[in-house]
């Protein structure tokens, strides 16, 4: 697709990928993945690696929290929880 610059990416999912019901959350959940996935692939493909982008790209993950400190948080949350 890239080469010949021209095709498209068909991927169906459900109205569960929009709305949740009880008794449905994993495949609800599959739904919502396929959304994600696909609209952020279109995203890569359009923008991230656009190289005109990228200093702007770069600069909003200046301020990011590492996946570090998130976890920390995560550990500390799960062992100070009151029941």
């Amino acid at each position: 697709m890239r080469e010949q610059k021209s095709g498209h990416v068909i991927n169906l999912s459900s109205v569960a990928g929009h709305v949740v019901g009880a008794g449905s959350t994993v495949y609800a959940g599959t739904k919502f993945a396929v959304r994600a996935i696909t609209e952020g692939l279109r995203k890569e493909e359009n923008s991230i690696t656009d190289m005109d982008l990228k200093p702007g790209i770069d600069k909003a993950y200046e301020g990011a929290i590492d996946a570090e400190s998130i976890a920390g948080a995560i550990a500390f949350a799960m062992n100070n929880h009151q029941m």
